[in-house]
């Protein structure tokens, strides 16, 4: 009698002779994806390189999910998920200007039209140390992916804005952002957003439009340090997109044998909202119960990133209007080494220089008409 394991054998192998049938599995899985991170690796500094690994991710993911709506028409094709690559959102102001934004991936749901399920921003993630060419050994690669982390939030940020005003359906809108072997994943919500930018307007409107600085080069206060985190009456912080996870790895072991949990659920979360699930399988949620980690200090770490990057323009005009009420302060610097300050044009103040040139200029004519007055009286 054959035994289980046997049977399971000559099953794989009749699907495997089956024209109508693919077998993908999960060995096969791991082992494309042991390749793809060493040739990412050899040429960590090179995105390019990056897009190979995570079109394999984002293209099993969309093989893997299936659309759950009840009483589907059959007049209209079912809903999929695709992967496009620099797929553009634009945005037309004042006539016939458009602005573009091209995110590295979106992830499709597909069915009559396109509607954005996702999108994703990748970044290379170099090495420090040449002696270590693998991110899941080398302990710098971690924190290095946290700046890059903090840097990218306002890509991240204006890719949403173009999202939501290409798509003014959408209400939210979730961002992943993969730095070399790690991901993080944002949730922007239109509304809040729109608030960011009106108090980001009005903080430019009280803003007076930059002029050339009238700093001595030796002036201590003519580089000010800048505002970076905006106080909470400022810029709310419920106002900020929601941080479901930042900096995790997504791929788990050496070499590869799954997809980290915290992926595979936040993954689960995303498609959800748009009616979707993956077939069971190793991309599946974790176990019954699973529950997202609260990260604790990390998480700290992340919302002081966000703040930061979300600071940075209001922050910029706090500190303009700083630097200007320096300069007002400031007497006229008499200083040779002082910077000129070209303003508009006024009556000039003549220099001393000026005034003892008119003062020997006035002398000498006056003796020069003396002399000829004495001459004449001869």
């Amino acid at each position: 009698m054959a035994s289980p394991i046997l049977k399971l054998s000559l099953a794989l192998q009749a699907a495997f002779n089956d024209p109508e049938v693919l077998i993908f599995t999960k060995g096969v899985a791991f082992k494309k994806l042991e390749s793809l991170m060493h040739a990412v690796m050899s040429k960590a500094s090179n995105e390019s390189h990056l897009y190979g690994l995570l079109f394999h991710c984002l293209s099993t993911i969309c093989i893997a999910s299936e659309f759950l709506a009840q009483d589907q028409d059959n007049s209209k094709p079912v809903p999929q998920l695709e992967c496009y690559n620099q797929a553009d959102y634009r945005v037309t102001a004042e006539g016939t200007t458009q602005s573009i934004r091209i995110p590295d991936y979106t992830v499709f749901v597909v069915d009559s039209q396109l509607r954005p399920a996702f999108t994703v921003e990748v970044k290379p993630l170099a090495f420090k140390d040449p002696g270590v060419h693998d991110w899941r050994l080398n302990p710098d690669s971690r924190t290095d992916a946290l700046v890059h982390f903090g840097n990218t939030i306002s890509q991240l940020r204006e890719q949403a804005q173009y999202v939501f005003a290409t798509y003014p359906h959408l209400e939210e809108h979730y961002a992943f952002l993969q730095v070399g072997y790690f991901f993080s994943v944002l949730l922007f919500k239109k509304e809040n957003e729109k608030k960011v930018c009106d108090l980001e307007t009005e903080s430019e409107h009280h803003t007076p439009n930059r002029r050339p600085r009238r700093y001595s080069v030796d002036n201590p206060d003519a580089d000010l340090e800048p505002t970076i985190y905006l106080e909470e009456n400022i810029l709310p912080r419920n106002l900020l997109p929601d941080i479901i996870c930042a900096n995790q790895p997504i791929l788990m072991g050496k070499p590869v044998n799954s997809y980290n949990e915290v992926f595979r659920y936040v993954l689960s979360i995303v498609l959800k909202k748009h009616g979707f699930v993956l077939q069971n399988s190793w991309l599946s949620l974790p176990e019954a119960g699973y529950v997202l980690p609260t990260f604790g200090e990390e998480r700290k770490t992340w919302e002081k990133c966000l703040l930061k990057g979300y600071s940075a323009t209001i922050a910029s005009h706090m500190d303009h209007r700083k630097q200007e009420r320096v300069v007002d302060q400031q007497l006229t610097p008499e200083d040779r080494k002082d910077v000129d300050y070209v303003g508009p044009p006024t009556t000039p103040t003549p220099s001393h220089r000026t005034l003892r040139n008119r003062s020997t200029t006035a002398a000498s004519s006056s003796s020069t008409r003396g002399g000829r007055g004495r001459r004449t009286g001869n």
